[in-house]
């Protein structure tokens, strides 16, 4: 897992890097992440 730093979080190049990177997940939404981000938390 990478990193990213604050600047890459804006809208526009977080999505080109899960485009890139993670080509399955780009389809998922908002919920799909929370769920998983509380789950692994504990």
């Amino acid at each position: 897992m990478k990193v990213l730093s604050k600047d890459s979080m804006r809208p526009n190049r977080f999505e080109r890097h899960l485009k890139q990177q993670y080509p399955t997940l780009v389809l998922k939404t908002k919920e799909f992440f929370l769920l998983k981000q509380n789950n692994s938390s504990g």
